[in-house]
């Protein structure tokens, strides 16, 4: 209902200044008294060229760019920075989740041009959307906010949604006997059958789990999660079973839940455990590739002190705090992980691309650069 109305209401409001509604000329403020005025009006000569005039000077492009780089915002929270990549590929709903972030961020550009040529009454409208969508994702990232209001944390609202869905599903498959992929990732009815009875007679959860990365190693990754479950279902709190269910669902490119599952692994694994510093540093990766720089940051921190000396640890926060623009913390990161000695040899693995990324980051930190 919500887009209708702001449809209508903006078509309206473009038609009103474009007849010159009574009071509109008069009744603006700011940079902007006269509502029916456009930031550019666009025609074609005589000769066939396009020719364009600025009747509000410089001015005119505030609310347009402001409109722009809310919208922008706004669909890089929702999406997140790796959007395309973190979407579920294998059914035709994944793909149109790949396609559908870049067609709106070219949707977006496009439609600037058509903003800088409405009326200002138009875009003002347009502005007090962006900017309550734009606050509205904003507050509902803070957990002051959602206590607030009583509302779930992401990470709650994903694993209600997913049991919901994985419950419903299940029913679905045991009416019908068979299923597309789903969000689980597999069919019961469409795994070897062969698979689905070793697994039902297996009796130990450890050998379930072996039996999940076996086929995970050779990219059956429905079968692995199959496998997986079935172990979880024995054991809820088997850590090794919830780390590798997160290992398929990176593998897979579905990143957020394979986050969910590093997440619980890291929740379960004994304190100062070499496990638990695994799960929290492939919670970093996840929220790293799905364009959380600052949470990924905090994540590859905590790791470092759980799992110490570990170069692809280091590696990885300089990475991600070169992304952020902070190269003088990436190069004490590097210089740090060159001093361990698992990297003083100079054939020892990693070495050769620590090198490379300290040279990217003295590059970021010369004065040419910075200028830029």
């Amino acid at each position: 209902m919500a887009i209708p109305v702001f449809v209508v209401t903006g078509v309206t409001l473009r038609m009103m200044g474009g007849v010159g509604w009574p009071g509109l000329a008069t009744e603006g403020a700011l940079w902007f008294p006269n509502l029916t005025q456009v930031a550019m009006v666009s025609s074609y000569t005589e000769q066939g060229t396009l020719a364009l005039d600025f009747p509000m000077g410089p001015a005119g492009f505030v609310l347009p760019l402001a409109i722009f780089a809310a919208t922008l915002t706004s669909l890089r929270i929702g999406f997140g920075a790796a959007g395309t990549r973190a979407a579920p590929a294998d059914d035709w709903v994944g793909q149109a989740l790949k396609v559908l972030p870049p067609l709106l961020y070219g949707m977006t550009f496009i439609n600037l041009w058509v903003k800088l040529q409405l009326p200002h009454c138009a875009l003002l409208h347009w502005a007090a959307s962006s900017a309550f969508t734009l606050g509205l994702q904003v507050s509902l990232q803070q957990p002051a906010f959602r206590a607030a209001f009583n509302l779930p944390s992401p990470k709650d609202l994903q694993e209600l949604l997913g049991r919901l869905a994985g419950q419903q599903l299940q029913e679905l498959e045991d009416a019908s006997g068979s299923l597309a992929a789903n969000s689980r990732g597999y069919v019961v009815s469409a795994l070897p059958e062969k698979l689905v009875k070793q697994v039902s007679e297996e009796t130990s959860s450890d050998i379930l789990v072996v039996l999940g990365a076996q086929h995970s190693a050779q990219r059956r990754y429905r079968e692995a999660l199959y496998c997986l479950d079935r172990a979880l279902q024995m054991e809820p709190g088997h850590v090794r079973a919830h780390y590798s269910r997160g290992q398929v669902f990176s593998l897979s490119g579905r990143w957020l839940d394979a986050q969910a599952c590093f997440e619980r692994a890291a929740e379960l694994a004994p304190p100062g455990s070499t496990e638990k510093g695994q799960a929290t540093y492939c919670i970093a990766t996840a929220m790293h590739t799905q364009g959380n720089l600052a949470g990924a940051t905090q994540a590859y921190q905590q790791a470092a002190e759980l799992w110490p000396n570990q170069p692809v640890i280091s590696f990885s926060l300089a990475n991600v705090l070169l992304a952020q623009k902070r190269p003088h913390e990436a190069r004490r990161v590097v210089e740090e992980a060159l001093g361990m000695a698992a990297m003083r040899n100079p054939r020892a693995p990693f070495r050769q691309q620590f090198m490379q990324l300290l040279e990217r980051i003295d590059n970021a930190l010369s004065p040419g650069s910075q200028q830029t």
